[in-house]
């Protein structure tokens, strides 16, 4: 066994050999960004209960409930969908407010 082997790992985002690095080291998720990660699935669950069906990738999370179809709310009520989903996932809303521009 060479000297090199022993510093061979298993898993391959560890150093091998001497300095090579192998692997792709992932940013750390903020905590905006985890929030918004919570409140979306809140809000894909919601627009499955009204629609029956998965959202399209151009419809909005955020919907106004008196139509048929996924429609944008009045900033008030996404406001108020967005304080929902917060509360249900236990999230702190101001920078959830700060970072749609709802403050």
């Amino acid at each position: 066994m060479n000297s090199n082997s022993k510093l061979i790992r298993k898993n391959p985002s560890r150093l091998v050999g001497r300095s090579e690095r192998v692997g792709k080291r992932r940013e750390p998720i903020s905590s905006v960004e985890t929030v918004i990660l919570k409140i979306a699935k809140v809000r894909y669950l919601a627009f499955r209960e009204r629609f029956g069906r998965d959202p399209f990738p151009d419809e909005p999370l955020f919907f106004d409930p008196s139509f048929d179809e996924p429609t944008a709310p009045p900033s008030d009520e996404m406001r108020d969908q967005l304080l929902a989903a917060a509360s249900a996932t236990r999230s702190d809303c101001v920078p959830l407010l700060r970072f749609f521009g709802l403050q």
